[in-house]
This record gives C-alpha cells, sequence and structure tokens, in this order.
C-alpha cells in the first residue's frame, strides 16, 4: 500500500492505493578493520588503515543487533590485508543475530575451490541459509602480490 500526499496552499490531501510497489532490500557494512565517523582506508593495499574504534568482538555484535533492528537484510563483511577474516568473523556473529544475512567477501583465487565449497556448505547448515557471497576477483597489486598473486590489475 502506498500513501500519497498532495499539498497545495490551503489543504493537505492524501490518497491510499493498493497498487503493489517494488520492495527495497538494504544492506549494512560490517567494519571488520575499525570504525570511526570518517571513511577509513585508501583503497585496499594502500597501507594499514585502521579506524578510530577497534573491532573486537563487541563492536561487531552492536552492529549486527543495529542492522538487523533496523531492518536491513545482510551486512557486507569485507576482505583485505587489514581486515579480520570474513567467515570467522560473520560465523561468531549468528548466535546474536536471527535472521540477518552475512555478504561474505571471497577471494576465488586465493581458495581451493573444494574447501570454499565446503566452508559454504557448512557456514548454510550451521546458520540456517544466511550466507550470501560476495566475489572479490582482485584489489591493488600490493596487495593482491602479498597474497602471492603477481599478476596487475589489467589481466586479473
Amino acid at each position: 500500500m502506498t500513501v500519497e500526499v498532495t499539498r497545495d496552499t490551503d489543504s493537505i490531501e492524501a490518497t491510499e492505493s493498493t497498487e503493489k510497489t517494488a520492495d527495497v532490500t538494504l544492506h549494512w557494512f560490517l567494519p571488520t578493520s575499525g570504525d570511526s565517523r570518517s571513511i577509513v582506508g585508501g583503497g585496499h593495499g594502500a597501507g594499514p588503515e585502521l579506524g578510530e574504534r577497534f573491532p573486537d568482538l563487541d563492536y561487531p555484535r552492536q552492529v549486527a543487533r543495529a542492522a538487523e533492528y533496523n531492518g536491513f537484510e545482510s551486512m557486507l563483511t569485507p576482505t583485505g590485508r587489514w581486515c579480520q577474516d570474513a567467515w570467522i568473523t560473520t560465523a561468531a556473529l549468528l548466535s546474536v543475530t536471527e535472521r540477518l544475512k552475512f555478504l561474505v567477501a571471497l577471494r576465488p583465487g586465493l581458495v581451493g575451490a573444494t574447501l570454499t565449497a565446503q566452508q559454504a556448505q557448512t557456514y548454510q547448515e550451521i546458520s540456517g541459509n544466511r550466507l550470501l557471497l560476495n566475489v572479490v576477483v582482485g584489489g591493488e597489486d600490493t596487495e593482491q602480490r602479498a597474497y602471492g598473486d603477481h599478476t596487475t590489475k589489467a589481466p586479473r
């Protein structure tokens, strides 16, 4: 149901419509390299960019609960040298949330396909199907080299 409000100089009129509208799905970000009141970071691999607030487990729990309470469908959990591990961090948050999904960033070139499939299947079983995957094919060249990938951005 939608409510349309029109206003002219003398009155306000509201009309109701039962026309179906598209649902909006909202996602949030889980700051696993710290958080602050400004944007943290200079790009993956630019250097250790940690927020003013260290992401001990209490803070991600608080953020996840707030996201779920406010109706967000999932939380993007990044991957990178300066981030806490996305799989472990989000698995630790499953017990403090009921329906919130976790969009785990995954670098398929760095972990074998069989292990990734096993991790995803296990995660789905213990979470009640609350895993979403964000496939990341690479970051900045500096960061990729740290993971053993010596190709440049263009060939990736």
